[in-house]
């Protein structure tokens, strides 16, 4: 499958006025660990919902070099990656989860209909991202990606760089951690 995706920073009061205060409250808890993450290539489990509720998934993401057609045309770097995803246990999750060490990301995903059968994916982290607030928009194609106008309340399109997709955040190094903490504190308006 392509997976065909922008992401956005998202600012914590104009996320409230956009979508209510509920926002912060109703989101789906989301936890990522990646077994690889090399820039081009992201293995992770992740789990939704809550403990024992979790469904677990295994996800290859992997870059794209090439399409047919000229799709690559015009659209943000990092827009466009394979995605693989398969059903795994709750016990081959637990044993891949104690692969991962210490890239894991956590956070809580609510969703928001943009209209025209788009939906925005917001992402408010928790743990080491705190603060940082995200907001995704996937697309059936990329002339729908490509005529995608985002709305007042997004903030910058953040898609073509690599820190802040989830497999980056989970291997920031401490010097990259520091730099995003600026960005998460000026444009997330969280102070965090």
């Amino acid at each position: 499958m392509i997976e065909r995706e922008l992401r956005f920073l998202v600012d914590r009061s104009r996320l409230l006025e956009a979508c209510g205060p509920d926002v912060l409250a109703q989101g789906q808890e989301i936890l990522q660990g990646y077994l690889v993450a090399d820039g081009t290539t992201a293995i992770r489990v992740r789990g939704r919902g809550h403990l024992a509720e979790r469904v677990w998934t295994l996800t290859v993401k992997a870059s794209m070099v090439t399409l047919a057609d000229g799709e690559m045309e015009d659209v943000p770097e990092g827009s466009l990656r394979r995605e693989v995803e398969i059903a795994v246990t709750a016990g081959q999750a637990e044993e891949l989860l104690g692969l991962c060490g210490d890239r894991i990301v956590t956070k809580s995903r609510s969703l928001h209909l943009l209209g025209e059968q788009l939906w925005a994916e917001v992402d408010v982290f928790t743990g080491r991202w705190a603060g940082l607030v995200m907001v995704e928009v996937e697309f059936a194609n990329v002339d729908q990606l490509r005529s995608f106008l985002a709305p007042d309340w997004f903030g910058r399109n953040v898609t073509s760089d690599p820190r802040f997709t989830n497999a980056g955040l989970a291997t920031a190094s401490a010097s990259v951690e520091r730099d995003l903490r600026l960005v998460i504190e000026t444009e997330c308006g969280t102070g965090a």
